[in-house]
């Protein structure tokens, strides 16, 4: 719960307003979207195929040139079993 409080927000309101102030007095968050996304965009870059399936591939269109990635659907349609 807290990565996600984290990095997307999520359950943000669950959490006490003096609390989060707190935490913001003692770990601010300067610059953190920019450098989080700038990190994964890099290893979406090094390595493309860990993405596939994940929140990375998200990242990868929007910060990588000509990044691509198989849809998951398509990938599930041609897993090599019968059913």
């Amino acid at each position: 719960m807290g990565a996600h409080v984290d990095v997307f927000g999520l359950w943000f309101d669950e959490i006490a307003p003096s609390f989060i102030d707190d935490v913001l007095q003692l770990y601010p968050r300067d610059g953190f979207k920019v450098a989080f996304q700038t990190a994964l965009a890099e290893v979406v870059r090094k390595k493309p195929h860990t993405a596939t399936g994940t929140g990375l591939v998200d990242i990868g269109y929007r910060h990588v040139h000509g990044f691509e990635s198989p849809d998951v659907c398509d990938l599930i349609d041609h897993a090599p079993f019968e059913s």
